[in-house]
Formats: structure tokens, C-alpha cells, sequence
């Protein structure tokens, strides 16, 4: 049995980060003779967090010997945004894959195996960690932090993909985000909980992204009932319905959603889509009228003397 059911590794992995070097040079030369060699190697990889290519190998040393060891050990999740970054060396991602895989092989009906090994995966070979994280999801269906997971994963890879949107890719993000709502359900404290706005987030902006119209209004309009009565106000919502009224032809409410702001709101790219998409229907002074609210209330500075000039010039912004 892994000892994930009987330590909490996650604080030990943050302990790492706290020795001296006098002290994880110790560890390092005790590994293989410390009786409690799971928490050595995890407090070691805590340790070695500055990304330069000797503290990068060293890190990796130690969680090669954890994927062999315990790969179902619950720091993982936390390993893996330390670990996954972009300036891992490829021969280092190249060996933890096969190391993952041999370990999946080895234990084909442990979901902890599968999970981590996808969620350590996904970034750096989607196909693979998508893969992984499915098949965890089927051995543990009740699960429901893995479905989130890559929900997450799928959508934020969706909006970093450059060029026309993928709709292959938007369709996954919806089908997985829409999993995890219906698991993660709206008992209790859960209706207005931070992980469930944040999932009819995705869901709209997936579901107007695959041109499943009704699906984003329904989605957006349920995010914007959870988050009425909150004192910061992510405005995805409102960005999803004035594209939709666009869509269909209404300008009017689709002004009125692009011009919804306040201090407390919280604005993404999906605002600046909306702008954009009324300034080619020739609404340069709504646009003009949102950025000095904008500047008024403190957001997207500090673009917005560049953005005027470029609006008044027929320009886009934000692109």
C-alpha cells in the first residue's frame, strides 16, 4: 500500500525548501542508509528548487528514485509544478516518462499510479498524460479532483494554442469540465464554492469556443447567478453573453456586457475578444468608453494609453 493513506508527505516536501545546503548535503550522502529514505528523497526535491541544470538533474535523481519507489505518494501533485517546467532538459522528462510507464505497467489497476503519472505527463506529451488521467478516472471513478484536473489542463491548453481556436481540443475541455460539474454536484457549501465557479468558467468559454451555443448561455448564466453576491466578480460571464449577443445580431446587449465593470471585477482575454469583435461592427466609441472605465477602475494598466491610440487608429487591441 502506498503511504499515502497513512503520511502526509506535502508538508515534508515543503520542509525541503527549507534546509541548508549543510543539511540536504547530508540527507543526500544518508539516502541510501536512512531507514526513512521516502521522506529524504522527498525533502531533497524540496530542496533543489532553483531551476539551473545542476539543481534540475539533482531534483530529478531523487524523483526518479520516487517514481520507482512510491508512485502513489501524495506529493506528487505538488512535485509536478515544481518539476514540469519549461526549463527541464528533454533527456530528464524523456527517462521520468519511461520510468512512469514502466510503473503503470507494473500496477495496471492502481489509479494513484495512473493519476500521477498523467499529471506529471500532461505538459510536457498531452497525449500520454490525457491518456493516464482517463485511465485513473475509470479505476477511481468517485475521483473527483483528476476530472478537474484535466479539465483544467485541457482548458488552459485551449487558450495558449496560437492561431483559430481547436475545436478538437475546446470539445475535450467541455466534455471534461462538464464531467467534473455533475461529480462535484451543489450541496451545501459546494453551490457557491470557488472550484465549481471556476469550472462553469471553462464550461462557457469551452462551450461558446465548440459553437455549443445554448450549453455556454446556460453555463455563463449559472456562473453569473454563483458569483452575484460576491465581493470579487470574474467577469467571463459577461464576456461569453456579449459574444453571444453578437452572434445573434444584438449589439445593444452586447455593449452593455462589455461596459459591466468594477473595481472588484476580475477581466481576461475574453473581454478583449468582446471589444475587438464590437470595433469591427464600428462601436470604436463603446470601446473608447470601456477603457476609461478600465483606467478609472484600475484594470489593464498599464496598456491602455497604447490601446486608445490604437482603437483611434482602427486598430485591434490586446493582440
Amino acid at each position: 500500500m502506498s503511504e499515502l493513506q497513512t503520511r502526509d508527505f506535502v508538508s515534508e516536501l515543503h520542509q525541503g525548501k527549507n534546509l541548508s545546503a549543510a543539511m540536504a548535503a547530508e540527507l543526500d550522502n544518508t539516502c541510501s542508509l536512512n531507514v526513512d529514505a521516502v521522506s529524504t528523497h522527498v525533502k531533497l526535491i524540496g530542496f533543489n528548487l532553483a531551476r539551473t541544470p545542476e539543481t534540475l538533474r539533482s531534483r530529478f535523481t531523487h524523483i526518479f528514485w520516487l517514481i520507482e519507489h512510491d508512485p502513489g505518494n501524495n506529493c506528487w501533485p505538488e512535485i509536478v509544478l515544481l518539476s514540469t517546467n519549461e526549463l527541464c532538459p528533454s533527456d530528464l522528462i524523456d527517462e521520468a516518462r519511461e520510468r512512469w510507464l514502466k510503473q503503470v505497467d507494473l500496477h495496471p489497476n492502481d489509479a494513484l499510479t495512473a493519476a500521477h503519472a498523467g499529471l506529471f505527463l500532461i505538459e510536457r506529451d498531452p497525449s500520454a498524460g490525457e491518456m493516464l488521467l482517463n485511465k485513473a478516472i475509470c479505476l477511481f471513478p468517485s475521483n473527483e479532483d483528476w476530472p478537474r484536473q484535466l479539465a483544467s489542463y485541457q482548458f488552459l491548453e485551449t487558450q495558449r494554442a496560437k492561431g483559430p481556436i481547436n475545436l478538437e481540443l475546446a470539445k475535450k475541455s467541455l466534455a471534461s469540465g462538464a464531467r467534473f460539474l455533475k461529480m462535484y454536484g451543489k450541496d451545501g457549501g459546494r453551490k457557491q464554492s470557488p472550484l465549481r465557479e471556476m469550472a462553469l468558467g471553462w464550461c462557457a468559454q469551452s462551450a461558446l469556443w465548440s459553437e455549443e451555443f445554448i450549453l455556454a448561455r446556460e453555463y455563463a448564466e449559472e456562473h453569473l447567478e454563483l458569483i452575484k453576491d460576491w465581493t470579487v466578480l470574474p467577469k467571463v460571464s459577461h464576456s461569453v453573453l456579449g459574444l453571444l449577443a453578437l452572434r445573434s445580431g444584438d449589439i445593444v446587449s452586447a455593449k452593455r456586457h462589455l461596459l459591466i465593470l468594477k473595481k472588484q471585477s476580475l477581466l481576461t482575454k475574453l473581454d478583449l475578444q468582446l471589444a475587438n469583435e464590437l470595433l469591427a461592427q464600428g462601436e470604436t466609441s463603446t470601446v473608447l468608453r470601456y477603457l476609461d472605465r478600465c483606467q478609472a477602475l484600475g484594470h489593464w494598466l498599464p496598456m491602455i494609453a497604447q490601446w486608445k491610440d490604437e482603437v483611434t487608429m482602427g486598430h485591434k487591441i490586446g493582440t
